[in-house]
């Protein structure tokens, strides 16, 4: 989902522009986690089970606290061979690759602006821009849509990938055979910030749901083929305190047994409270009372149907099968942190993104993914934190990043800077046949660039 950051009342992201970079690989205490008499959800489970405390992911050792040395910028926290414990125990100099390994794509016109990338399902690549779709092919890439995209959501639960037009003033559906346009007419109305941190969720009555991340979630209905909007307080959280932000519905999400999940954060100054999250099921809004008074930024379904909420200081994790909660403390931090961003890799491993404050405001953000029973740290910025970095998986482990024109090859055991763009805004896909696509958006190099590892 989208970072928010408390600022004025009509804004909450702040300017676009990124004072530097810290990139560190660091070692850290694994983090233990930790099980609470949590209450269960009536009806979000499929068959009730004996009640299990059991770690979704157990430790099997005590954590081993890493002190890094003190490396400097342009320097990774590494080992020469093998890691104890993922520790590492030396610095080691980050050599970037030359832009020569990076290829730039003559697929669109000269001078037409991309505006996104995005990998299907199956693995192509998808070209948004300012004259359309650009979609990869057997042999070659064919336009599937002539009218300007701004950035393309995701594909929704019946199978309809969902783009927003410029300004986010409209909205495309693509159902596999022809693209549909809502508009004023269809009452969709521009989003303030677009967009939106996630894709539509589509439920079991064929509504889609939209969390815009300000107070506005969307729903259309499938008869009328009519956009609305619902506010925090039509849901069933309380009215915020109108001398700040107020509520932001920063994610959607739709449960294994088919119930929307909408999550809240409420802007406080320079600081986030929040109400949890609400659960629309059978025609009605309740409170979900595990996440009281948590301001929660993501919500996201793991491939073995578990709930995960992105609250402070913690991921809430609900199996509808045992109708157990589980508490996980994220790695450790001497401040608050609020988890931005939560994601799953090819092999189910979870990778979080983390907002870090410190005494009177949050500036900072750190990248942790979850391998082998222990939190590895795998990207720390430093000073101002937007736009975060685009992170794409290809079809093994890696991860792929895209940050101010630098990429990074990122496996479990290594960050290898492979190229980097004269740009200042990038965004990253891979697709199925191991290539690694990046735009950049503006800049000298702006374009399609690839890389073939």
């Amino acid at each position: 989902m989208k970072i928010l950051y408390p600022a004025k009342k009509t804004n909450l992201l702040r300017r676009g522009c990124v004072i530097g970079i810290l990139l560190v690989l660091i070692a850290c205490a694994p983090a233990d986690f930790t099980t609470e008499p949590i209450p269960t959800i009536p009806g979000e489970t499929h068959t009730p089970q004996a009640t299990s405390t059991q770690d979704p992911f157990p430790i099997s050792e005590p954590g081993v606290v890493c002190t890094p040395p003190p490396c400097a910028t342009d320097e990774i926290y590494s080992c020469p061979d093998e890691c104890p414990a993922g520790c590492g125990t030396t610095c080691a100099t980050m050599t970037p690759s030359p832009t020569s390994r990076l290829t730039r794509a003559e697929i669109l016109p000269a001078g037409i602006a991309i505006t996104d990338l995005w990998t299907t399902p199956s693995g192509d690549l998808w070209i948004a821009s300012q004259i359309g779709i650009e979609a990869e092919g057997q042999d070659d890439f064919v336009q599937i849509y002539d009218q300007p995209v701004g950035n393309i959501l995701g594909i929704d639960e019946g199978g309809v990938i969902w783009a927003l037009g410029p300004e986010a003033e409209t909205i495309h559906a693509f159902d596999g055979t022809g693209w549909v346009t809502y508009g004023p007419d269809q009452g969709w109305e521009p989003l303030v910030h677009a967009p939106p941190g996630e894709n539509p969720v589509r439920d079991g009555q064929g509504n889609v749901w939209l969390a815009t991340g300000q107070d506005d979630l969307r729903r259309l209905d499938p008869i009328s083929g009519r956009w609305s909007s619902l506010t925090a307080v039509d849901i069933g959280f309380d009215p915020a305190d109108e001398n700040f932000q107020g509520h932001f519905l920063t994610d959607v999400a739709l449960s294994s047994v088919g119930s929307i999940w909408v999550s809240d954060c409420i802007g406080m100054g320079e600081g986030f409270a929040g109400q949890g999250v609400r659960i629309f099921k059978d025609g009605a809004w309740s409170a979900i009372e595990a996440t009281a008074g948590q301001c929660v930024h993501t919500l996201e379904r793991d491939p073995q149907n578990r709930m995960w909420v992105g609250g402070t200081d913690v991921i809430l994790i609900y199996n509808s099968t045992t109708g157990v909660w589980v508490a996980v403390e994220p790695p450790p931090w001497q401040r608050r942190q609020y988890i931005t961003s939560l994601a799953f890799d090819p092999t189910g491993d979870p990778w979080v993104g983390t907002l870090l404050c410190g005494g009177a405001s949050c500036d900072r953000m750190a990248y942790y993914f979850r391998h082998e029973e222990r939190w590895l740290p795998l990207l720390e910025e430093g000073l101002d934190i937007w736009p975060a970095p685009g992170v794409a998986f290809d079809r093994t482990r890696v991860a792929w990043i895209c940050w101010q024109g630098a990429i990074y090859r990122r496996t479990p055991e290594t960050l290898e800077q492979v190229g980097s763009l004269q740009t200042g805004l990038c965004t990253i896909a891979a697709d199925s046949r191991r290539t690694v696509w990046v735009a950049a958006l503006n800049g000298d190099d702006a374009g399609l660039w690839f890389f073939s590892p």
